[in-house]
């Protein structure tokens, strides 16, 4: 009996220095994404190696770097093998050049596994490696980009998911580059079920992204509006297209755009107009061309032609 009072009065006395109960009230909230490798800081990594590249000389820049490489801890090892596969991607120097291309390629997919052993395999640093990677895979094959793509997005997703949240923009950017892959034509093969899934995606992010006050989080909520308007459009659902364009338009209309976006508007302006037409939509090629050009004295984007002289009126 005694010992059972003794027990007792343990456990009242543990009970009563315990922390309270936690509740989602009192969770703290999960860490903001931030760019720790912005692309000043690549180009200083790497100024030699990049150098040397630049100028054609992949293999003398790719030697340098290996001999740097060496000397550096394992966070910024994989650092300077980012920076050296991004550079070239970043500029816009792939574009024509496959010798580079292929390069850069070998050295993103060293860089997520180098980031892996420094940082492990859900470490932030890992998604940002995916993405680089599968931003130039995906640059090389639009239309119908190697399964790697979509992989790399994915596992890019979950990761910053696990760290940050869905209401980071750094998460749900990598689920509107994932709907981008699954809304192709040559993933959704005309199924109606997918082109839905691929647009649920799209919607998610612009979910995620409402309310945030994160200045990045308006970014991210027009590249999804861009993409579900790419999938409609490339799925025949012009209507669904003409809406959300119609939508963006409205809002710029009436002074509620963000001012460095206006020009990626009349890029989707531009491109929805001759899909329409291509398509042999005109009525909804006719309204859209309307709804760009009703003025109004709050509109964000008058210096801006939102249908450029080169499209069709």
């Amino acid at each position: 009996m005694q010992s059972i009072l003794t027990a007792l009065m343990l456990l009242a006395v543990w009970l009563m220095g315990a922390p309270p109960p936690i509740s989602m009230d009192t969770v703290p909230p999960q860490p903001a994404s931030a760019d720790r490798l912005p692309i000043e800081r690549m180009e200083e990594l790497v100024a030699g190696p990049i150098a040397k590249a630049r100028r054609g000389d992949l293999a003398g820049g790719s030697a340098e770097l290996e001999k740097v490489l060496a000397t550096q801890d394992a966070t910024t090892q994989a650092d300077m093998i980012e920076s050296f596969g991004v550079l070239p991607y970043s500029e816009g120097d792939l574009d024509n050049n496959e010798s580079l291309k292929r390069e850069s390629l070998v050295w993103l997919a060293r860089a997520v596994t180098a980031y892996r052993d420094a940082r492990g395999k859900d470490d932030p640093e890992v998604a940002m490696a995916l993405v680089s990677e599968a931003d130039v895979l995906r640059a090389g094959n639009r239309d119908d980009p190697p399964p790697k793509v979509e992989a790399n997005y994915a596992e890019a997703h979950r990761i910053n998911l696990l760290r940050y949240g869905p209401a980071d923009p750094v998460t749900a950017a990598a689920l509107v580059s994932l709907s981008k892959v699954r809304g192709l034509p040559s993933r959704t093969r005309g199924e109606a079920a997918r082109v839905d899934a691929a647009l649920a995606l799209t919607e998610a992010a612009r979910a995620d992204m409402a309310g945030s006050v994160d200045p990045r989080a308006d970014g991210v909520a027009f590249s999804a509006t861009h993409s579900a308007v790419g999938i409609n459009l490339a799925a025949d659902r012009a209507g669904a297209a003409l809406f959300l364009v119609e939508a963006l338009l409205e809002r710029e209309r009436m002074g509620s755009f963000p001012p460095e976006q206006c020009f990626a508007l009349m890029e989707l302006v531009s491109d929805s107009v001759e899909t329409l037409h291509r398509t042999g939509h005109a009525i909804e090629e006719a309204r859209l061309k309307k709804a760009a050009r009703l003025g109004s004295p709050d509109r964000v984007c008058a210096d801006e032609p939102l249908i450029p002289s080169g499209v069709s009126r």
